[in-house]
């Protein structure tokens, strides 16, 4: 009995033991990756690598870029992942990640392919007329290619084809002709370098002969200033070609050449009147032996004078108040044809002028300003358009930007003013240039500046309706935003109400005076004009919303105006604006009570005064805002 139990109590240790033994060996190690590097960086071409994993289970790899390949991309256990890269045919190195993982464990290798790197030394290539060799070298690190194009038929390359630095020789027939030349193409991938191949001329072809523009030839009665033009010569060398002009009274007799390197010319001095003249040009390059006149033209001038470029009028000069108020007109767009004493350019501004000063109160106070012409050469006739992509060379390069949004060079033509009149900044502050763009066409902007300066850019508008002709433009861009800072009574944004960015542009410029015909309360007890109010005369003064391009939340002083809808009348809050600032220019006190007591409007019974007709809002089209800078 004892031995059963015994022997029982054995074989339940000995199960037991087995069953130990078999869970202990049953049970798995953990999963193990590990990678012989974890960068690799290979060559911009042939760029192939090896990753040497260990592993003691299975994975799985991937990359991260399409211009890569791996293989293999799963095993178990230990194995060699072979990477291959398509060549890198751009200018900077780029990058990709191998991930190689199994379970929970992940590894990542860095992959870096290097840049190509081509480079040309030794350009251009200049070969002798006669012929030979001369060579350009190529620095690279890559396969490249050399393509010469079919015109090349005169040049011998080699190699076209290489890898790694080179010596390119290039070979050259003689030449009997002119200058010859050639870009070659040297290429690797993405990239690409040109090789400008000249060889020198075997004989000089000399330009071709110019046309004589203007003076048109027998013309007669031309002004003492007039313009030379002629046409561009081509030269089938490509050398740089110079014009000789010369004219003269006695065509057996020529005054010595004048060199221009370009194809018009402006005389420093008046001719003779009642004077017949000859004139010719002849064009040269570098080799020329000596000048060619192919042919000649004839005209008579005579009695009109003319403005010389950079030449000014004083139309009038103030004779009230210690400082003037100076208006400046200029024109842009205006060739030297127009300049002729009682031409286009005398005719455009001195309307302008008229228009400006017709209106009260300037009509009033006129003998506060001085006023002036100021000439400035276009090379051709109009402004710029480029929302019709029409180019112009003018002076200012004044330009429609779109809608009736113009643009200028402000810095030439500030600087330009400064040096012909011979004024400082200081004075520039109380003057306002009007910038008129000899372009029959609606539109104007008017640049302001918060220290004072202005220009006012307004085109000769021909229109007859919607208050779109010049003298509007005038009006509204000159006499109320340029000179009077006024705002656009204008609502662009119908049964909208003024947004917060836009209430903060109108607060900006306050201080310095701007804005003194829009208010942002129509509160009768608070908004600026309401001294008008209990003013007898002024009953046509009130407080009317829609203002500063909004129709809701600003509010304007009159039904119309000339910052309304452009009309030929300012109201009166505006008008006082006007009378305070040139009195302030001027030196003297400004008060309402003199103002209102040298109003010639005052007692109108309407805003119309005098007598003009309004717009349709349907029909009218608003000027671009003013562009305003601190």
């Amino acid at each position: 009995m004892l031995y059963m139990i015994r022997n029982s109590a054995f074989t339940l240790f000995v199960a037991l033991l087995l069953q130990i033994l078999v869970f202990s060996c049953s049970k798995e190690e953990p999963l193990y990756i590990d990678v012989n590097s974890v960068t690799l960086t290979l060559p911009n071409y042939d760029g192939v690598g090896e990753v040497a994993l260990q592993s003691n289970g299975n994975w799985t790899a991937s990359v991260s870029a399409s211009w890569c390949s791996i293989a293999p991309t799963s095993g178990k256990g230990d194995a060699i992942i072979t990477v291959t890269l398509s060549d890198n045919g751009g200018e900077r190195e780029r990058s990709a990640t191998l991930n190689i993982g199994g379970g929970e464990v992940r590894r990542y290798v860095k992959i870096t392919q290097q840049s190509g790197r081509l480079q040309v030394v030794g350009t251009p290539v200049v070969i002798d007329k006669d012929g030979g060799e001369s060579s350009f070298k190529l620095l690279s690190n890559s396969r490249w290619q050399i393509l010469l194009p079919q015109e090349g038929n005169w040049l011998e390359v080699d190699p076209l084809f290489g890898e790694g630095d080179a010596t390119v020789s290039v070979l050259a027939l003689p030449n009997s002709g002119s200058q010859r030349e050639i870009n070659l193409s040297v290429k690797y991938g993405l990239q690409e370098q040109s090789v400008n191949i000249k060889q020198l001329r075997g004989v000089n072809s000399p330009p071709e002969a110019p046309t004589l523009q203007s003076p048109q030839n027998n013309s007669t009665n031309l002004s003492l200033l007039p313009p030379f033009r002629w046409s561009s010569s081509f030269d089938a060398d490509g050398d740089n070609v110079t014009y000789l002009l010369q004219y003269s009274r006695d065509p057996d007799s020529w005054e010595e050449p004048i060199a221009v390197n370009d194809t018009i010319f402006y005389l420093s001095h008046y001719l003779e009147p009642n004077s017949r003249y000859w004139w010719r040009v002849a064009a040269i390059d570098q080799f020329s032996s000596s000048p060619l006149y192919h042919s000649e033209g004839t005209f008579t001038t005579g009695s009109t004078p003319a403005y010389f470029d950079s030449d000014f009028s004083v139309v009038q000069s103030h004779t009230r108040g210690a400082a003037s108020s100076d208006i400046i007109f200029v024109g842009d767009g205006y060739t030297g044809e127009d300049f002729i004493y009682g031409g286009k350019f005398d005719n455009d501004m001195d309307e302008g002028i008229e228009a400006f000063f017709a209106l009260e109160p300037y009509s009033s106070y006129r003998e506060y300003f001085s006023i002036y012409k100021l000439a400035a050469y276009s090379r051709e006739s109009g402004v710029s358009q480029s929302d019709r992509r029409v180019v112009k060379n003018s002076r200012f390069n004044t330009n429609f930007e779109g809608g009736s949004s113009m643009s200028i060079d402000e810095n030439s033509l500030f600087n330009f003013v400064k040096r012909v009149l011979n004024i400082d900044e200081e004075r520039l502050r109380k003057s306002l240039i009007v910038l008129v763009a000899n372009q029959n066409r609606y539109g104007g902007t008017c640049w302001m500046w918060a220290d004072g300066k202005a220009i006012a850019i307004v085109p000769v508008s021909r229109s007859t309706g919607s208050n779109s002709h010049y003298r509007n433009l005038i009006a509204h861009e000159a006499g109320g935003h340029g000179y009077a800072k006024l705002a656009d009574e204008y609502v662009e944004n119908e049964g909208a109400t003024i947004t917060p960015s836009v209430l903060d542009e109108y607060r900006d410029f306050l201080p310095y005076g701007f804005y003194q015909n829009v208010d942002i309360t129509g509160d009768r007890s608070s908004v600026k004009w309401r001294d008008l109010f209990a003013i007898q005369g002024y009953s046509v003064v009130d407080s009317y919303e829609g203002a500063f391009y909004y129709s809701y939340g600003a509010w304007r002083p009159e039904l119309n105006s000339a910052m309304r809808h452009n009309d030929l009348y300012f109201n009166a809050p505006s008008r006082a604006a006007i009378v305070k600032r040139i009195l302030t220019v001027a030196g003297e006190n400004f008060t309402m009570e003199r103002f209102i007591g040298e109003d010639l409007l005052r007692g109108a019974t309407t805003a119309l005064t005098p007598p003009i007709k309004s717009v349709s809002p349907l029909s009218f089209r608003a000027t671009a805002p003013p562009k305003i800078f601190r």
